[in-house]
């Protein structure tokens, strides 16, 4: 009975944290794993056995093979479905980039697979998830996490796949966007809740002169129209919502010549402020008065 090598290796996978990245650190990331992919190189070669029937060259040719496709590779997607492979980090200059950017690939397996239908020992993969969630979305509920599949995994022998997995994360973390608490679960109810509700029921109490206008003596009619201006409030606030995550995104690849849309985001403050601070004010004033 042939005995069989027992690998016992680390596996680590886990989500990528929300940020914005330059250019300059998808190339510093790709350092991080070129370096240990020279040490998964190094451990492929190492593992090789010659076969019985094998000769001296042939072998070195297998363990040559092995250096030729063990090797980092980088697929970037457009959101027009354009792909562009790389196999150094010099794809991630502005120049060679397509306009708008959905997806970042960095592995160093794919060729080797593809080439020999096996997975080497020591593997590690980064996606970068550019997509930003819909602008007028209503069917998925804004109460979740916005979606996003950038994600970080590596599996192998070796100090360096712990030593890797923590080096690349925490050059991640480093730039983790102030926004980040925007895409989380449940931040759209908190703020409906503690922030829009109160608003929403003084608005409905300033307008109730000029609601009473239009009232008549049908309670089912007069409770409709009430029930018609919170669901457009609603409506409202969720469309903003919507337009901050959009223009927030989770992740988002910055370039030196893409201010990235800051004139919108200039907008989008501007109009929600005047749309919520008059009646913002007014509502803590009534709640100054009322409490003291």
């Amino acid at each position: 009975m042939d005995k069989q090598k027992i690998y016992k290796g680390q596996l680590r996978a886990t989500k990528v944290p929300c940020c914005a990245i330059e250019l300059s650190h998808m190339q510093r990331l790709f350092d991080f794993i070129s370096d240990f992919n020279e040490n998964a190189v190094k451990r492929q070669i190492d593992a090789q056995v010659q076969n019985t029937n094998e000769s001296d060259d042939d072998f070195e040719k297998r363990k040559e093979l092995i250096k030729q496709y063990l090797i980092v590779t980088v697929q970037v997607l457009s959101s027009k479905g354009d792909v562009r492979f790389g196999f150094d980090k010099s794809i991630f200059v502005e120049s060679t980039l397509p306009d708008t950017v959905e997806k970042v690939i960095i592995d160093n397996y794919s060729l080797y697979q593809s080439t020999f239908n096996l997975m080497p020992t020591n593997t590690i993969k980064i996606e970068f998830d550019f997509s930003k969630p819909k602008l007028f979305d209503f069917t998925t509920s804004p109460s979740y996490a916005t979606a996003n599949q950038s994600s970080l995994s590596m599996q192998g022998e070796g100090d360096n796949v712990v030593g890797t997995f923590e080096q690349i994360m925490s050059s991640l973390e480093d730039r983790t966007s102030k926004w980040a608490w925007l895409h989380k679960a449940n931040t759209y109810d908190l703020i409906l809740w503690f922030f829009i509700a109160p608003i929403m029921f003084w608005n409905l109490y300033k307008l109730e002169p000029a609601i009473g206008r239009v009232l008549t003596s049908s309670a089912v009619f007069n409770g409709a129209v009430y029930v018609y201006l919170l669901i457009a409030m609603l409506w409202v606030y969720r469309i903003f919502f919507n337009a901050f995550r959009w223009l927030f995104p989770y992740l988002e690849l910055r370039m030196p010549t893409k201010k990235g849309p800051t004139a919108l985001r200039a907008l989008l403050g501007t109009v929600f402020l005047a749309a919520v601070g008059p009646s913002l004010s007014g509502f803590l004033k009534f709640l100054f008065h009322l409490i003291f």
